[in-house]
């Protein structure tokens, strides 16, 4: 079996054939969701990004330092597989009820499995993947609907939940450590963090240590990356005693990732003190917004914080899994709930009671009374509000005007509206919707920034041309048209657009080349980037969603002291510190020029004083006082 996305190599085929005896076999490639991927160096060039030459090369130098390596494995992926007929006749064909993907070839391995074949990569052959090609022409919520009707069909049919292989990535760092050793060849950089003085047998009693409570859903990079900071500590003790208790403590402070324990392990005894159980919007470790700030100032201010962590598009962990941000802030995973409807629909009652029971076992000496609900997202409305003394809805988006929303959406979201003890919203659009349609008061808490994270930076570079920068989201509410406009009536600027384009129309625009896309880019790196721009867009479409949006980069733009164009947006128009709006093209471009040449010294104090005046800590302050006030 061979997809259409991919690119064979030289002795791809009879390498394969080779180790088909009684075997499924499935070579190495570079885009596979299980331990089949591995690195690639070829330039990206050529004929769809890659030049055939470039591929083969690889494979043929890959491939000379991999002659006779074979992993066992009990999952391969479908890009490229291979038996003999009698293991086809066996095991029959896949199941076609699966339709156009997802888990027909999880079934298919476990069939294989059942049926006492074994399954192998044969490490030497190296097929190139492009990846994804089946679903291109599938909107993210017809592939989110895809995926959880076929993992159901899956459960249904074999009756236990798809295989976990979140463990397999650190074998087969071990394994392709372990085989070039053996054959005494060059051992790559990419495998040198393994210390020269781990025996074998320690080695795989540490792998078994850290598979016992460490989940890694990453890829190899990540891996190595955090192996290195590690590996590193580890070297500067140069001593096995202790070694696999500290590099448990070093995992827990450097990865980010989650401690797994069985529920009596979570009781936090010694919390009896107030304490907001937060049902957000989105993980705790995706981009740094409105949620996790808020959470992270609450935990400063005193109170003790729970995030309940969803683990969007599948059923949550197999484990309960936690982890500590801090002395006030939990991050909380439980097993068994579905998050497959997050942005279409609701929890559970049965996943809402789940919660609401691991919550009162975690909290055994949280009073009832001490107990805060902050809901985020229409998907909890489900919940039992009566396991808190209060429920606070806050509504920082329309949710029904994003392009992905359903009917349902907007029905449950009205129910949060009408049992919530109390309502924040970001922007006086969403407090009049609410007060209006609802009859109930709502106070505004709107974003902001923490200013420290926006201090400019200067460049050393010098610029030809002015620059003009926009970092965020390019999703659908961002106005490709208007910023071609612009770019071609100002050629001699250049316009640096920093962000995610997956769910945006860019493939179907023709930019000019003046505009240049720079794709996702650290928080962290922003301001030494955007410190050397001499003016900000928010170049928004005004839509309902864009209209009731209260722009966090309108505060991070003023904290690095930018001036800032952006179309007719209510919120900015109502900031104390004023922007320069347009409406039309040519008016976008003539204040472009305008807040270039008025970008005067007193003017950024002026923009980085009022940042300083609206910090996240000022709006948790904010937040605390709607908590403890009766009329709020």
């Amino acid at each position: 079996l061979l997809n259409n996305d991919t690119i064979v190599t030289h002795h791809w085929l009879e390498d394969l054939i080779f180790y088909a005896k009684s075997t499924f076999v499935g070579p190495v490639c570079n885009s596979v969701g299980n331990e089949q991927i591995i690195e690639i160096n070829y330039a990206t060039h050529g004929f769809n990004g890659y030049t055939t030459q470039a591929v083969n090369s690889f494979a043929e130098h890959w491939r000379a330092h991999h002659l006779g390596n074979v992993e066992k494995t009990t999952m391969l992926g479908f890009f490229c597989v291979l038996g003999e007929r009698s293991l086809f006749e066996t095991v029959g064909p896949l199941d076609e009820s699966f339709g156009l993907g997802y888990y027909e070839d999880d079934d298919y391995c476990l069939r294989v499995n059942q049926m006492s074949f074994a399954q192998v990569i044969v490490r030497q052959a190296f097929v190139h993947h492009w990846g994804s090609a089946s679903f291109k022409d599938l909107s993210a919520q017809a592939l989110q609907k895809l995926f959880s009707q076929n993992r159901q069909k899956f459960i249904d049919k074999h009756g236990i939940l798809p295989a976990d292989h979140s463990h397999a990535w650190l074998k087969a760092i071990l394994h392709e450590y372990d085989w070039l050793k053996s054959q005494n060849k060059k051992i790559d950089p990419i495998y040198a963090w393994v210390p020269s003085f781990w025996s074998s047998s320690f080695k795989h009693e540490l792998l078994k240590k850290i598979e016992a409570r460490i989940s890694l859903h990453v890829n190899p990079p990540f891996i190595r990356n955090f192996l290195i900071k590690c590996l590193a500590i580890l070297r500067q003790h140069d001593v096995r005693t202790g070694a696999v208790r500290l590099f448990h403590r070093t995992l827990q402070q450097l990865s980010g990732k989650f401690i797994r324990f069985p529920m009596g392990r979570l009781i936090l005894r010694s919390w009896s003190q107030k304490t907001i159980v937060i049902f957000p919007i989105q993980r705790f470790n995706e981009r740094m917004q409105r949620p996790q700030q808020l959470a992270l100032q609450l935990a400063e201010a005193g109170y003790k914080v729970i995030w309940v962590n969803p683990d969007l598009g599948q059923a949550s962990s197999r484990h309960h899994n936690i982890q500590r941000i801090n002395k006030n802030l939990l991050i909380l995973e439980l097993k068994g709930i579905c998050y497959a409807n997050f942005y279409t629909s609701s929890l559970s009652k049965k996943d809402a009671n789940l919660i609401v029971n691991a919550i009162n076992k975690l909290l055994p000496n949280v009073e009832l009374s001490d107990r805060t609900a902050l809901f985020q997202s229409p998907f909890w409305h489900t919940m039992d509000s009566h396991q808190f003394n209060q429920s606070v809805y806050d509504c920082m988006d329309a949710h029904e005007a994003f392009g992905s929303a359903t009917l349902e959406v907007s029905a449950i979201e009205d129910q949060m509206f009408k049992k919530a003890t109390k309502i924040t919203t970001s922007s006086s659009y969403l407090k009049d919707k609410i007060k209006k349609e609802f009859g109930r008061d709502a106070v505004i808490i709107r974003n902001a920034c923490n200013p420290k994270d926006f201090e400019p930076t200067p460049s050393p570079h010098s610029k030809k041309n002015p620059t003009v920068g926009y970092f965020g989201a390019v999703a659908e509410w961002f106005d490709f048209d208007l910023l071609i406009q612009v770019a071609h009536r100002l050629p001699n600027h250049d316009f640096v657009i920093i962000g995610n384009t997956a769910h945006s129309n860019l493939e179907k625009k023709t930019l000019p080349s003046n505009i240049f896309m720079k794709g996702e880019v650290p928080y962290n790196k922003l301001p030494e980037i955007a410190s050397s721009w001499d003016v900000a867009i928010i170049p928004f479409l005004l839509t309902e969603l864009i209209q009731a949006t209260n722009p966090v980069k309108l505060y991070e733009y003023y904290a690095l002291g930018l001036p800032v164009v952006a179309t007719s947006i209510p919120e900015v128009m109502e900031c104390p510190v004023k922007a320069y709006t347009a409406t039309t093209d040519r008016e976008f471009a003539e204040k472009i020029k305008s807040a270039i040449k008025e970008n005067l010294a007193e003017k950024r104090s002026e923009r980085q004083i009022f940042a300083q005046s609206q910090t996240w800590k000022h709006r948790a302050t904010d937040f605390i006082q709607c908590l403890e006030s009766a009329q709020c």
